[in-house]
């Protein structure tokens, strides 16, 4: 097990150095599929593999639509859950490398970011890595044409097409349907991010009173009926406990720190591009317009919050906005030299970022027992000791 974690530390270190590496590319991807198509045992797993097998027996779920034509027609053609995984994470991998591959060169650095964050969780959450594969796909297009420009609402269309192919797997994704208003409220009206993060809490603000205020109940009382009105109070807890609130302290810290990692990468990229020959530019180049989406991206997906409190499966929607930060990372990499001081300290701050999140989510001890541990343990090509536990 050990070895395996020290690979992978390595593996990540070696990405991030070399950014451009087809080495060092093949050896996280192989590592990725390893880690994510082998691990076949978690409660998240056997959900999946007996959901599986019933629809196999034609027994349907009510779950996402698509979710469930991929699992029937899955079914089908492969008989043994394990298997069909396989070929999924395989699949959806590949996927995932042509959408970065389409952003920038350097996929080498973004996917060792991704495999010490949030891989091992895409790896068990088989349901919404599909979901988050359409929507990652989705917004880094509408990025690419926010940065050239392209007609807003022709873009915005093709972008809602992908968010609503991801809800059809995972319901949680249709939040991110919110996405245009970053292109709304910086062309269209023309906010400041100051401006944008201000109006973005003070909305917070006010969902999170009416959340906890007992306010929202008042409300949705006036259309439930007795019996139903009844229920749903028992199980709303009108303001905040301890844990609520501590919890809640942790998702703002979150996207704070995430904002000001989009905020680093633009100020970095801007400050540098002002030092060459010829001084500040009259208009911002597409790099800076990227940057700019991203920070923009991290102010408003602060309404995120809101959703957390509702659900702990809305956290898992950051994993893509870290990835769509990998990926700023990566193009805002690219545009210095080998060896510039300026490109190390961008190299130096995405290490960072990744590793506290790792940390961050290790350090939780649901995640550990669940996600980080069993990766290693419940994997047949790490621990070939846990195949004789299989039953085939």
């Amino acid at each position: 097990m050990y070895f395996w974690i020290v690979l992978s530390i390595l593996l990540f270190l070696w990405g991030v150095i070399k950014d451009r590496s087809r080495y060092a590319l093949a050896g996280i991807m192989l590592f990725l599929f390893i880690a994510m198509g082998f691990y076949w045992y978690s409660y998240d797993f056997n959900n999946y593999s007996r959901t599986y097998t019933d629809f196999q027996n034609g027994i349907s779920y009510g779950v996402e639509p698509l979710f469930s034509l991929i699992f029937h027609l899955g079914g089908k053609l492969i008989h043994r859950y394990e298997i069909f995984k396989l070929f999924l994470t395989a699949a959806l991998l590949f996927l995932l490398y042509r959408t970065v591959r389409r952003a920038t060169p350097s996929t080498a650095f973004v996917f060792a970011l991704y495999l010490i964050f949030p891989a091992y969780l895409d790896g068990d959450h088989t349901r919404f890595f599909i979901g988050s594969c359409a929507v990652t796909a989705a917004l880094l297009r509408y990025m690419h044409d926010y940065a050239e420009e392209q007609e807003f609402w022709k873009a915005t269309l093709r972008y809602a097409c992908g968010v609503v192919i991801a809800a059809l797997c995972h319901i949680s994704l249709a939040v991110f349907i919110i996405v245009p208003l970053v292109p709304f409220l910086k062309r269209k009206v023309n906010l400041s991010y100051a401006k944008v993060l201000f109006y973005s809490l003070l909305l917070v603000a006010a969902l999170l009173v009416f959340r906890y205020s007992g306010l929202m109940f008042r409300i949705l009382s006036v259309f439930l009926s007795p019996a139903n009105s009844s229920k749903y109070q028992a199980s709303q807890i009108i303001g905040l406990t301890s844990q609520q609130f501590h919890t809640l302290v942790l998702h703002f810290f979150r996207q704070f720190l995430r904002l000001a990692y989009a905020y680093f990468l633009l100020y970095t990229y801007k400050t540098a591009k002002n030092r060459q020959p010829g001084g500040p530019a009259a208009v911002p180049d597409r790099t800076e317009r990227i940057l700019g989406f991203l920070v923009t991206l991290n102010c408003v997906t602060f309404l995120f919050v809101v959703f957390m409190t509702f659900s702990v499966n809305f956290d898992r929607l950051n994993r893509i906005i870290c990835l769509v930060s990998y990926v700023c990372a990566a193009i805002c990499l690219n545009e210095f030299p080998r060896h510039s001081v300026v490109r190390w300290r961008v190299q130096l701050a995405a290490f960072c970022f990744a590793m506290f999140f790792a940390v961050e989510y290790f350090f939780q001890s649901d995640y550990y027992i669940t996600e980080y541990k069993l990766i290693f343990l419940n994997n047949i090509i790490f621990n070939p000791a846990f195949l004789s536990q299989i039953q085939f």
